[in-house]
């Protein structure tokens, strides 16, 4: 089991891929911009998946439901239609979900299933990928006080992608 995680640019947002042997996931589309429906999937995800060769996508994790995360959604969804989704409008993304494909292992360390506090960034969907002795740590956008728990219940990672704000809520030191 291996993986390939591609961590596209996509300016105030997210959005990144995932590849295994067999599988493809996206997590976070991107942002939308104005009404007109234009966003970074459009733009920026759609050229480079197809820069990587990748014609079908297995599923679609969006983090939480902010528009930089999110806005591209109808047109990740327009060009994969049978993708299945996961978060806000699809299936629940909550602590506990695990799944595997092609010897990977991924597993959502956050939000709880039935939170009882914290509404936006606090209920993102924490992704951790692991293959063998390799680990990663999707953040999406979770505030301090999810970092620090998550950072004392998990073992050391290769790499972690922080929450994009870089604001005084998030990307605490630990």
């Amino acid at each position: 089991g291996t993986f390939r995680l591609t961590v596209l640019d996509v300016g105030q947002g997210s959005a990144a891929l995932v590849e295994t042997a067999e599988h493809r996931l996206l997590v976070d589309t991107g942002p939308a911009w104005g009404a007109a429906g234009a966003s970074a999937f459009a733009a920026q995800v759609k050229p480079a998946m197809r820069a990587l060769g990748v014609s079908q996508l297995d599923g679609v994790l969006l983090t939480h439901g902010d528009r930089d995360h999110a806005g591209g959604l109808p047109a990740a969804q327009a060009l994969f239609p049978g993708a299945t989704l996961l978060g806000p409008g699809g299936g629940p993304c909550h602590r506990g979900r695990r799944w595997r494909w092609d010897g990977v292992d991924f597993a959502v360390l956050h939000p709880e299933p039935n939170p009882r506090a914290g509404q936006g960034n606090a209920q993102s969907c924490v992704l951790a990928i692991s293959a063998g002795a390799r680990r990663v740590l999707l953040l999406a956008d979770v505030p301090r006080f999810v970092e620090r728990r998550l950072a004392g219940e998990l073992p050391r990672q290769d790499l972690v992608l922080a929450a994009h704000h870089g604001s005084q809520g998030s990307s605490a030191r630990v």
